[in-house]
């Protein structure tokens, strides 16, 4: 269901139904869902209540809710000291009022749009989680992951080029038995098949893997009691903490900072839009290798119990 905070002014998804109380992802204060079924009955600000209509460009006038403020003090000048003192993070008002270009399918300047989203996912990973936390759809993320592996793929196509041809001028070539296999192979259908893979098979594979790792994040997520926002929120998040995929193009140890450094914003990324804690985040994120390695362990134990129980028998 889609709502608007009366804090922020802005509208946001989330799964929880009325009556339950909740932090808004984009500004972090606590509001009551509760539907206002006679519109014409709203609570004044003394009482704390503020009516929240739906945006006209996504939900009909005849729909509307209502959020309860949570304050301690029900005084009317209470529910801005009380944004103040929920702030989460020290904002200016540039980035307030950020919104993701690239996501919001912005055709002015295509480059521009993506290096904004790429330094801002990197370094101001909580602003930008909670700017794409209200969108919807993940075919513009799902691209965004595209570019940024690509050009891995490109950087490490390069630097195997350039091994390859330095390696070509010693006496002995450990490479010799790829160049035997490639030239064996006719070089349009070398080129077809190079092509089919990158324009065909890495896109499939990729968006696979994207999705088995988001819905297992998902998954683990309501396993902790985590979970706040629909599936397609946790496949954006997913989508967009792969840009320091890209830092693969620096060598030796682009991949390696590239890698952590997508562990951090994925989990800074689960923690901002679902609102919940840093524990419940990483415990989702790390609980498939925690079963992984008890699973291992119990397999480990049962075949060597039985490798030990047919020697001595």
């Amino acid at each position: 269901m889609l709502y608007i905070c009366p804090h922020c002014n802005k509208d946001f998804r989330t799964d929880a139904k009325m009556g339950n109380t909740i932090s808004c992802p984009l500004c972090s204060n606590e509001i009551e869902l509760k539907e206002n079924v006679d519109n014409s009955s709203t609570l004044g600000p003394q009482q704390g209540e503020i009516t929240v209509e739906k945006s006209k460009n996504h939900i009909s006038s005849e729909d509307k809710l209502s959020a309860e403020v949570v304050t301690e003090n029900k005084n009317p000048h209470s529910a801005s000291d009380h944004t103040n003192n929920r702030t989460a993070f020290n904002f200016d008002d540039n980035d307030q009022n950020y919104q993701c270009q690239w996501d919001l399918g912005s055709k002015d300047n295509y480059i521009e749009d993506l290096w904004d989203t790429f330094k801002t996912v990197l370094f101001k990973p909580s602003i930008f989680f909670k700017a794409i936390a209200v969108n919807t759809g993940y075919h513009r993320a799902y691209i965004f992951a595209l570019i940024m592996f690509y050009l891995t793929i490109g950087a490490t196509a390069a630097y195997q080029m350039g091994m390859f041809t330095s390696m070509s001028t010693f006496q002995y070539n450990p490479f010799d038995f790829i160049y035997s296999y490639v030239h064996a192979i006719p070089p349009v259908l070398a080129i077809g098949m190079i092509l089919f893979g990158l324009i065909v098979i890495v896109p499939i594979l990729a968006f696979i893997g994207f999705a088995v790792r988001a819905a297992i994040i998902h998954v683990c997520l309501m396993i902790v009691g985590g979970k706040t926002q629909s599936f397609e929120v946790t496949m954006r998040v997913v989508l967009y903490a792969s840009a320091p995929v890209a830092l693969g193009v620096i060598p030796i140890l682009g991949g390696f900072v590239g890698g952590i450094w997508n562990i951090v914003l994925e989990i800074v990324g689960i923690k901002t839009v679902h609102n919940t804690s840093y524990a419940r985040a990483i415990i989702a994120y790390i609980l498939p290798m925690l079963l992984c390695c008890c699973l291992g362990v119990g397999l480990s134990f049962i075949i060597g119990g039985a490798l030990f129980s047919s020697l001595i028998g």
